[in-house]
């Protein structure tokens, strides 16, 4: 008996050193561009990732400072794909919205709140019925069912009202009018100065047009709130730029190295490359090939655009070396 109840013993020990094996965490460090890095020195957060089972992990995000800014089910981390119950945190510890991800992309109900507690609205994503025009992911989108002011006044119940929010100084930000949970109708943006910075008009929560204004009155006209950057041409002539020009070091030749350059870069207003960051390389020659074609880029951009007007974005480029 005495055998038998040490080998039991013996078992549940094994057991719970594994539980415990396995519930370890693994600290990732990232850029404050999402790509992770093996300096944490440079990191601008870092996540904590638990293994739950072979289909479920948890992240936790901290900043470098310790204050949680996020937890989540993952379905996988390469590639980082929020899977089930998510909340993120403001830096008083007070929760920042809370809500569901599916495969990575935002369904169902979610609440925001103010970082004093108070909510700020709710609301759930849905899956377009059809493609319409101007809308990038069209796949899903967010009916508005309440939205209230930091001191807890409702301004839009039911999906219908008058919204309003504030710059952190107090003034005007935006408002506008909501209709069965929609955008409608005409809404104005402002500076923190007062002046107008935008007038778009919505039906049935598609942005139909927009004008913006620069600091110094300038319009822009636009039909889509962001326009992402890209190459002079598209994807397919940034490849064929890319082969034409690349030069396969002698150095990896020699030493028999290929793989994937994975490099990180500012995309300036102006169309122009800067604060290049290497993300990933198998090898220091393959980097600078790939850096010296970058910069042969330098005028072959277009810029991206908020609102109709020229932004600086951050661009993810990989090189792929093949023998």
């Amino acid at each position: 008996m005495y055998l038998v109840m040490k080998y039991l013993f013996l078992c549940a020990m094994i057991v719970c050193s594994i539980i415990e094996v396995q519930a370890q965490s693994t600290r990732l460090y990232y850029l404050k561009n999402g790509f992770e890095t093996q300096d944490k020195n440079q990191a601008y957060y870092h996540r904590d990732i638990t293994k739950i089972n072979n289909k479920t992990y948890v992240s936790i995000q901290y900043t470098p400072q310790g204050i949680k800014q996020a937890e989540s089910y993952l379905e996988s981390v390469y590639p980082y794909l929020p899977h089930g119950m998510s909340k993120f945190y403001y830096p008083n510890n007070q929760l920042m919205a809370m809500g569901n991800y599916e495969h990575g992309r935002m369904v169902g109900e979610w609440e925001r709140f103010y970082s004093n507690g108070q909510l700020k609205e709710r609301g759930k994503y849905v899956k377009m019925p059809v493609k319409q025009e101007n809308v990038r992911y069209n796949q899903q989108r967010f009916i508005l069912e309440t939205y209230k002011d930091s001191t807890g006044n409702t301004l839009v119940e039911n999906g219908f009202g008058s919204y309003k929010s504030y710059h952190p100084d107090g003034t005007l930000c935006m408002e506008g009018n909501y209709e069965n949970g929609e955008k409608a109708g005409l809404w104005i943006g402002y500076f923190t100065n007062k002046k107008k910075y935008f007038e778009e008009t919505y039906k049935k929560g598609i942005l139909t047009s927009g004008i913006s204004y620069d600091s110094l009155g300038n319009k822009y006209n636009y039909k889509e709130l962001e326009q992402i950057g890209s190459f002079i041409g598209g994807q397919s002539q940034m490849y064929n730029f890319l082969s034409k020009h690349i030069k396969y070091p002698a150095e990896a030749l020699a030493k028999n190295i290929e793989g994937r350059v994975l490099l990180s870069f500012t995309l300036e207003a102006n169309g122009s490359v800067s604060e290049i960051n290497i993300v990933s390389s198998p090898d220091h020659s393959l980097t600078r090939e790939a850096v010296r074609v970058l910069l042969l880029m330098n005028d072959q951009w277009i810029p991206g655009r908020s609102r109709g007007q020229a932004i600086k974005t951050r661009y993810n480029l990989p090189v792929a070396f093949k023998r």
